[in-house]
């Protein structure tokens, strides 16, 4: 959980930056999210992809975050998919 989480943060720090007045927790929050959409876009460019949509990351990371937290409060009881049902008995 901590992953998606990690890529919030220069988010929040450009929204606390610019909500705030700070303009070095802004520089902060727009260093980290740059480095973020580097390397999201550089691993995009070695899948053959368009790296370009490494901006878009945060977005990923709330998707990312919201699956994590749903299949945690689901917990591990039953799972069923197509039909049938698996335990961990």
């Amino acid at each position: 959980l901590l992953v998606p989480l990690f890529f919030l943060l220069p988010t929040a720090a450009i929204a606390a930056g610019l909500a705030l007045g700070m303009p070095a927790v802004l520089a902060f929050g727009l260093t980290g999210f740059l480095g973020c959409s580097f390397l999201i876009g550089h691993i995009l460019r070695m899948a053959k992809e368009l790296d370009a949509w490494g901006v878009w990351h945060p977005l990923g990371a709330v998707m990312l975050t919201f699956i994590l937290l749903r299949a945690a409060a689901r917990g591990t009881t039953r799972i069923e998919w197509k039909g049938r049902t698996y335990s961990h008995d």
